[in-house]
């Protein structure tokens, strides 16, 4: 799908949708528990209905309505399917949290995917999850399991993905005895497994954080074993990384009086990516926060600096990775150089993000240079426009089109759908605050 971008000022009120890194987790404690649980404030967006589809295929119920879905979890089960197949999209989420969560109960699991996700990362858990009873067959493109895993002291490296540790924090509660796991060299979106703790305890289960033991450990937490999940509605609170893209456009492109309000945030949140607000704070936006009676009107409210020139900045991205693509954007308006690292995990996403987000911004008049760890990006006094791809990332497709406003010629977006990974109410919303786009089909 093709997008074509005009130049805009944005103004109005949005509210992001809730929250994919917390109804991942909801959901599949829900799944693990006995009796009916409801998840409410969810999109069905193709990341949420991997892992839906993918519960469903180990036994639990699911039924789907507007804006929430009853989970009846595999608790009330007597006897689990043997053998599954697994289908997650391009979802990493869900095949790194559904493998180990299949290990503990015992589930011989085939998984399949399309996309990148063949490609991304899985050594963590060859290391960490063979020597305690789990085989890996490695027929397909993405390896196969069978065994129970067992109990134990888990050490994994913490530069890859806090999805690992997920995965796991999931998965040990289930089996026989207590388990330890530990981080080894530096530790990455820590923010990531606290939003996994957290979740973990409105559903019963909770995992203790303990001091460091070995020479080369950073972490290292206590999971209890033989635990039981329990039933419990949920509401999903709203995404600070979703909440980006339009913060960083109310800093860049929003009208001077009225700004972007972005509505129903939690300031609370222990959400990594809500460092947004005060990133472009630094950068000299205008930022406030106004609390409501009802949380649904909590707001941010974000306008361009009075004198209209934007601050470079340089941040360390290693706790807040997906937030990179758009403060790439955020800096190419920025007067001077800015300096983004930590960002090398970025590498084996969706795409290629440094590379994918430098070729979308090079392409519409911006300069970056990506390196090993991040990206140095020159602002430009005046941006073109011009012709970019997506990669078929949804972060890269957001990002993109956030920046085709701010520029001074209209601007084409190639796979703009990629969206519908985790936002697809974008266009959407970006049309309601003022922002003009024209697309082959849809929208």
């Amino acid at each position: 799908m093709t997008v074509t971008f005009s130049p805009a000022k944005f103004a109005g009120e949005i509210i992001p949708p809730p929250s994919k890194c917390y109804t991942h987790r909801a959901m599949i404690c829900a799944a693990l528990a006995k009796g009916k649980s409801r998840i409410s404030n969810i999109i069905f967006s193709d990341d949420m209905n991997a892992t839906i589809d993918a519960l469903r295929t180990i036994g639990a119920k699911i039924e789907t309505s507007d804006g929430y879905c009853d989970i009846t979890g595999i608790g009330d089960m007597e006897t689990l399917p043997q053998n599954v197949n697994i289908n997650c999209r391009e979802s990493g989420s869900t095949l790194r949290f559904m493998m180990p969560v299949c290990a503990a109960l015992g589930i011989n699991a085939a998984f399949t995917g399309h996309g990148k996700l063949p490609s991304r990362p899985l050594d963590p858990y060859f290391s960490a999850m063979g020597p305690k009873g789990v085989n890996f067959n490695f027929n397909g493109k993405i390896p196969s399991i069978s065994g129970r895993l067992n109990r134990g002291d888990f050490i994994l490296t913490g530069d890859v993905s806090s999805q690992f540790f997920t995965g796991l924090f999931f998965a040990l509660p289930l089996v026989s005895g207590g388990s330890t796991v530990e981080v080894t060299g530096n530790l990455e979106s820590l923010p990531y497994l606290e939003i996994t703790r957290d979740t973990l305890r409105a559903f019963g289960i909770e995992i203790y954080k303990d001091n460091p033991v070995g020479a080369n450990s950073t972490a290292r937490w206590i999971i209890p074993g033989n635990k039981k999940y329990e039933k419990c509605d949920y509401n999903v609170e709203r995404d600070f990384s979703s909440a980006a893209f339009f913060a960083v456009a109310g800093a860049v492109s929003a009208d001077n009086g009225d700004g972007i309000k972005i509505m129903g945030m939690n300031k609370n949140s222990i959400q990594g990516d809500k460092a947004v607000f005060d990133i472009i704070s630094e950068c000299g936006a205008r930022v406030s926060f106004s609390a409501g009676t009802d949380p649904h009107e909590s707001r941010y409210i974000v306008k361009p600096p009075s004198d209209g020139k934007l601050k470079p900045f340089n941040v360390n991205a290693s706790d807040i990775p997906d937030l990179v693509p758009i403060l790439a954007v955020l800096a190419s308006f920025c007067e001077g150089t800015s300096l983004i690292t930590g960002a090398k995990r970025l590498k084996i996403k969706e795409s290629d993000r440094l590379s994918a987000i430098s070729d979308v911004i090079n392409n519409l008049g911006g300069e970056v240079i990506p390196n090993e760890d991040g990206l140095l990006i020159r602002g430009a006094a005046k941006l073109k426009g011009g012709r970019c791809d997506s990669h078929n990332d949804h972060r890269i497709a957001m990002s993109a089109a956030i920046m085709a406003a701010g520029c001074e010629a209209p601007s084409e977006l190639f796979g703009a759908q990629a969206v519908r990974k985790s936002y697809p109410d974008f266009f959407k919303d970006y049309k309601k605050l003022g922002g003009t786009c024209y697309a082959d089909l849809g929208f």
